[in-house]
């Protein structure tokens, strides 16, 4: 049995047509979609519209959470700042319906017919959880031990990374629309296996379009926005995590506390 599965697209149309075309030659039993298929890039619709018809199964991650909670009593005061200028500008391309369908979607699917998987955007739990610099046993009893899987599949964190604790493999894949980990390239995930044998999950590293996807990010205004919506651009142009650059300025040593580096979008 084949899975492909796509996280942390980000508005970034080219990357996830790039992903979906390799995927399709490799003929998979099941399209997975982990969430975040807005905010970031200048096609956030395109990308949501593209992940409800390509994705068998099809979770919500906490930008799909920014969305249908912007403008309502559950916004974070943070969210009408100049931080989320490009959330902003991302929730006028969508109506009340999309929204009401993305607060619908399941936050993780378990399967028994695949040998036990469960797919999550971060974690049982959270959609914005990070285990960073490493997944800690407390951690793992809250976020990750509830669940009946000896396999998870996550994403959230833009870069490719395995854990291996209380008897349970969690493979955290990369991101389709902004890798942090260097690559200027398009990310997904193949699994491949069955249940009696196991799964082995193959990193795909897939170029694309990039100088079209930038140049709309001009043409759309989306540049001009703010000072964050360059960051996203930068982030795009190198493949790094410069967002998180910016809000941690101190050496390694002096981070304790702060939101870390990496910890995804």
């Amino acid at each position: 049995m084949r899975i492909a599965v796509f996280s942390d697209i980000h508005g970034n149309l080219e990357a996830f047509q790039a992903c979906l075309e390799d995927a399709r030659k490799r003929k998979p039993d099941l399209m997975v979609m982990l969430g975040d298929y807005v905010n970031g890039a200048p096609n956030p619709k395109e990308c949501w519209e593209l992940a409800k018809g390509e994705g068998d199964i099809v979770l919500k991650g906490n930008h799909e959470r920014y969305l249908f909670d912007f403008n309502t009593p559950r916004e974070m005061p943070d969210w009408q700042t100049q931080w989320f200028t490009p959330m902003r500008w991302s929730a006028r391309n969508f109506t009340q319906a999309d929204f009401d369908t993305m607060a619908a979607l399941p936050m993780s699917w378990h399967t028994e017919e695949c040998g036990g998987l469960e797919f999550v955007h971060s974690s049982l739990i959270s959609d914005n959880y990070t285990p960073w610099p490493s997944l800690t046993k407390d951690d793992y009893q809250k976020h990750f031990a509830p669940s009946k899987a000896p396999y998870i599949i996550r994403g959230h964190n833009h870069i490719f990374i395995s854990f291996e604790m209380g008897g349970k493999r969690i493979d955290q894949i990369g991101s389709v629309g902004f890798p942090l980990d260097g690559r200027i390239e398009a990310e997904y995930a193949l699994l491949e296996g069955d249940p009696q044998k196991g799964w082995k999950m193959e990193p795909r590293f897939i170029p694309y379009d990039v100088e079209s996807m930038l140049a709309r990010f001009h043409s759309s205004g989306l540049y001009d926005l703010s000072w964050m919506s360059k960051l996203y651009y930068l982030e795009l142009q190198t493949g790094k995590p410069i967002f998180f650059s910016v809000l941690n300025p101190l050496p390694q040593e002096g981070r304790r506390g702060r939101i870390k580096p990496g910890a995804g979008l």
